[in-house]
């Protein structure tokens, strides 16, 4: 995952406020050990690199990420989709581009980013959960991961009583209970292109807030300028120079999880058929496309505070 996280907590008692920071920090950190593909004994990456067709023991929390990777392609007929890392290796993405991990991604040698959901496989046993990966499959949790997080550790500290919830991981947001001081929590969206600026402002009153972008992460092979959004049915990352491009979407949805998988999946699809995508699932989107301008989809306004442009 290899991001920064932000947590906000409302309690009644001030001494609670450590407890539940602590928790937020101990298991935020558990879940990077086990997702990042940037970890080497990671569970996600022991899964990459494992045999194949060879069963491999996963935690309760990797089933159910691995859950959500199939379910994702699914919902989104696979734009979003979690099988592209050999692509995304090939494009320059092998090492974290954040903090100071720099350890390469190195798989195995029959490795296609031309795997399915289909290719994933799950089962519970007697002594907990398995998966493995068939016909040179590997996974990245990507943005899903990020979300996810963000969902379990605001579900667990409002188990632990908090009266709210705000956490973000890398930008992917999930609020539940009250900020204290009003029913709605307010979201401030950043510009993706200068990130001091304000893109739009959203209230919710429950729920998760993602912004994918292909500038988020950027690197540069030789003169050429490459960002790290896959379109799965090349294999490259997304063409920006299509009149349907877009550089940017935001999407309001139930868990910040959610959020994340159709904001990439808009921004993978373009402006009208990620319209479409998003209305089908009664969901809200902003994007901008590259040439600046933005689209929003009608249920959008019931969320938006203050839009700049």
């Amino acid at each position: 995952m290899g991001n920064t996280a932000r947590v906000i907590v409302v309690a009644e008692h001030e001494e609670d406020l450590d407890h539940l920071i602590a928790v937020s920090q101990s298991r935020l950190a558990q879940l990077e050990a086990r997702w990042s593909r940037f970890i080497t004994s990671s569970e996600v990456s022991q899964l990459n690199t494992t045999l194949r067709s060879t069963w491999t023991q996963v935690s309760d929390d990797t089933a159910l990420l691995l859950h959500y990777l199939v379910e994702a392609f699914h919902a989104t007929n696979g734009a979003f989709n979690p099988f592209l890392l050999p692509a995304l290796i090939d494009a320059g993405y092998s090492h974290s581009l954040s903090g100071n991990n720099a350890v390469a991604v190195s798989l195995p040698s029959h490795s296609t980013w031309h795997a399915t959901a289909s290719d994933l496989e799950l089962q519970q046993t007697t002594s907990g959960w398995q998966a493995r990966l068939l016909n040179g499959a590997t996974v990245d949790p990507g943005g899903i991961g990020k979300g996810l997080a963000a969902d379990i550790v605001a579900e667990q500290l409002m188990s632990l009583h908090a009266h709210g919830v705000s956490i973000s991981v890398g930008g992917d947001l999930r609020c539940m209970g009250t900020p204290g001081d009003a029913e709605v929590w307010p979201v401030d969206i950043e510009d993706s292109e200068d990130p001091s600026h304000i893109a739009a402002s959203v209230v919710i009153p429950s729920g998760g807030v993602a912004t994918s972008s292909t500038h988020a992460k950027r690197w540069h092979a030789g003169s050429d300028v490459r960002h790290h959004v896959i379109n799965p049915t090349s294999g490259k990352p997304i063409a920006q120079n299509e009149p349907d491009a877009l550089h940017t979407v935001s999407v309001v949805a139930s868990t910040a999880a959610w959020a994340e998988v159709f904001a990439t999946a808009v921004l993978v699809s373009g402006a009208k058929a990620g319209t479409e995508l998003i209305t089908s699932f009664h969901l809200a989107s902003r994007a901008t496309r590259t040439d600046g301008s933005s689209v929003e989809s009608t249920s959008w306004a019931q969320y938006a505070s203050t839009t700049l442009v």
